[in-house]
């Protein structure tokens, strides 16, 4: 970026004037806070871009946590024993009955937390 910046006392071939310093300055630190800026959004889109990834990290964890947390549940209480590659047709409905018993608590739980959360926020 080239300023060119002619003052009246300004001759040829003689040192640039007082005036013209200041300018030349003034445009050197208008420069330099833009920098300084620039590198700060970078600095915080960074942030933000570590956060929403550790928040879906997260998010993922506790979708796993609870998926294996239903399958050794249901699992446990449902299946006696290991005659057959499949499951037989009681077993199969202990299985989803288990399931949907526990998504729904899972559900419920969610809510409760949501309703006690919100009643916190509003008391603040």
């Amino acid at each position: 970026m080239g300023f060119s910046v002619i003052s009246h006392k300004h001759k040829p071939g003689s040192k640039k004037s007082p005036k013209c310093h200041r300018i030349l300055f003034f445009l050197f630190a208008q420069r330099s806070l833009l920098s300084h800026s620039a590198q700060r959004r970078k600095k915080l889109s960074a942030f933000r871009c570590h956060l929403i990834l550790q928040h879906h990290q997260s998010t993922v964890s506790s979708s796993l946590r609870m998926y294996n947390s239903l399958v050794e549940r249901c699992f446990t209480d449902c299946v006696e024993n290991f005659r057959r590659k499949s499951l037989d047709k009681q077993e199969e409905t202990c299985v989803r009955r288990c399931a949907e018993k526990f998504l729904k608590h899972s559900m419920r739980v969610g809510m409760r937390f949501a309703e006690l959360n919100q009643g916190a926020a509003t008391q603040d």
